[in-house]
């Protein structure tokens, strides 16, 4: 049995996150994908600019899927190709959750004698988009890949420059207008190294970790998801 999970605008026309599937042990992701498009026929559409992920970690068409598997198909976050890196250890929170932002706390999980510059970024939601008028926002994400992704782009950060601590924590869920959905805390010996850090991990963020953003409008809502 493979367990087949799907996200945002997806998951709404099948109508639930995860399907089960009983496919043949040599079958690859494309296999899962037609299998659950005969299901669920309108997401034919969607097959040229998804994401494909196994267990966790990005992957192609081709890749052979097995008993136990979960397979996850989702929109592209915000364009951009994922390339995802190794991973190690470092100063700094890294988390997504459902209350308020404390921002004070991650940047105090960055702080240190060492630093001379702590820089942050903080994401705020704002009352309008696309020519309208925003209401709120809600953040939906695929969080055990999520956090693995974040903690990449962390990594990837480290090994480019000289860093101290890089905190980033997502909020997910509703929104209001004002309210943080990111903040990203860098600290560095030096203010060029903090900024430019801080600059790579949220567009990084952006166009890899599995996050998505459904506008909310006083005469409808939107999902934000980019395709090629």
């Amino acid at each position: 049995m493979i367990t087949v999970r799907v996200f945002a605008s997806l998951r709404e026309l099948v109508g639930r996150e995860e399907v089960d599937l009983d496919l043949p042990a040599d079958a690859s992701v494309a296999c899962v994908f037609d299998e659950l498009q005969k299901m669920h026929p309108k997401i034919a559409s969607y097959r040229s600019s998804l994401l494909r992920a196994v267990n966790q970690e990005y992957c192609d068409w081709e890749q052979k899927v097995g008993e136990g598997d979960e397979v996850a198909f989702f929109p592209p976050v915000s364009g951009g190709s994922p390339d995802p890196q190794g991973s190690a250890a470092a100063k700094g929170m890294v988390e997504i959750i459902e209350a308020a932002i404390d921002p004070m706390s991650v940047m105090r999980s960055v702080s240190s004698p060492r630093a001379g510059a702590v820089v942050t970024f903080d994401g705020v939601v704002r009352d309008h988009a696309r020519g309208k008028e925003v209401s709120h926002l809600f953040y939906e994400t695929y969080s055990e890949m999520a956090l693995k992704e974040i903690f990449k782009i962390r990594d990837q950060a480290l090994s480019r420059w000289e860093l101290h601590g890089a905190a980033i924590v997502h909020r997910v869920g509703r929104l209001r207008i004002g309210e943080s959905s990111v903040f990203i805390a860098v600290s560095s010996s030096h203010r060029a190294q903090a900024f430019e850090a801080c600059r790579f991990i949220i567009d990084r963020l952006k166009t890899t970790v599995p996050i998505w953003k459904k506008e909310h409008y006083h005469d409808g809502e939107v999902w934000i998801e980019e395709y090629s």
